[in-house]
């Protein structure tokens, strides 16, 4: 089940998010789950299965409704907590909005964190890249010949 289906569901079952960002069932208020991506979430069994469904995305879909499923658009954070779940806390924006949301030492240590790990192409390597790409050749091609990863791939 994707995350749209999950979340509508959720809603379809009795579930929602105060004001506060606190999030209720059927029977009465949830306890939070961390999910390990830093993002609070609430337990459902749905077919069987345990589920997870983001706090922040079921008060979103209270809020904007439908707009939450727009694949341009993320859930901000205005403060840039992920805990704080509350009404006034949350906008819909694009990526670029999202990540400065967080503090500038955040994002810098995202950005130092990333260059640890990426991977520079010389020049001649990025002509190569290009040229094979003008012939045809897939991202994900690229990717695995060149060492680098697909985003790199698309960014080239």
């Amino acid at each position: 089940m994707g995350s749209k289906e999950r979340l509508l569901k959720a809603v379809s079952l009795g579930y929602t998010v105060d004001e506060t960002g606190q999030p209720f069932g059927p029977k009465g208020r949830l306890a939070l789950r961390n999910a390990g991506d830093g993002y609070k979430n609430i337990a459902l069994r749905m077919d069987g299965n345990v589920c997870n469904v983001p706090v922040h995305r079921l008060a979103a879909y209270q809020i904007f409704g439908e707009k939450v499923f727009d694949p341009k658009l993320e859930v901000r954070h205005l403060d840039g907590n992920f805990n704080n779940n509350s009404f006034s806390n949350l906008a819909l924006g694009t990526h670029s909005q999202n990540c400065m949301d967080k503090s500038p030492i955040i994002r810098q240590e995202a950005a130092e964190n990333a260059a640890l790990y990426r991977r520079r192409l010389t020049d001649t390597e990025v002509l190569a890249l290009r040229e094979d790409r003008k012939n045809g050749m897939e991202f994900r091609q690229l990717a695995a010949k060149y060492n680098i990863s697909l985003g790199s791939a698309h960014y080239t």
